[in-house]
């Protein structure tokens, strides 16, 4: 993609006359508009390991990895904010930003769901990602939109676990 087209460019002056003037450099606007916040919510223990489940440690750090990745060139694809947050047991919901939790009923008791991406656009409208592979293909892809808008290397190494789970 070029940021400055390789033709002169025709301005209309205020008299209407058309003139006719080389590209000068400017800042270039943003591919995408940026409205998209998101926030990554990983439980605190699997995230350093001391669950004692190697392979949910694995994924969690993947997730923390591509999150962390995206934050990094967000203004490439459209997104204002990416929070990390990890959340440990007894923390009220663990929202940091975006005020959505998830929640089931295992054997007649709420329980809240710690790992998840929540993403609200410029509308309010929220999405909550809950599942560890859709997790993975969100972050994934949104790190696939930006190797594509620049040249920099921004490939994440996947763990065996991650990568079984977004193929």
């Amino acid at each position: 993609m070029s940021v400055f087209p390789p033709f002169p460019v025709q301005t209309v002056g205020h008299r209407g006359s058309v003139e006719c003037a080389e590209a000068q450099p400017s800042i270039p606007k943003p591919r995408y508009v940026l409205d998209m916040r998101m926030e990554l919510r990983v439980c605190k223990h699997c995230y350093e390991g001391t669950h004692g489940n190697p392979e949910k440690t694995a994924i969690t750090e993947d997730m923390v990895e591509l999150a962390e990745r995206i934050r990094e060139y967000k203004d490439l694809i459209g997104i204002d904010s990416l929070y990390i947050t990890r959340v440990a047991e007894g923390d009220p919901g663990g929202e940091e930003v975006l005020p959505a939790v998830v929640a089931s009923i295992e054997n007649d008791r709420i329980t809240l769901t710690d790992t998840q991406l929540v993403m609200e656009d410029d509308q309010q409208n929220m999405l909550v990602y809950p599942e560890p592979a859709d997790i993975l293909d969100v972050l994934t892809r949104n790190v696939d939109q930006i190797s594509q808008q620049t040249r920099q290397d921004v490939t994440v190494e996947l763990s065996e676990e991650s990568a079984e789970l977004v193929s």
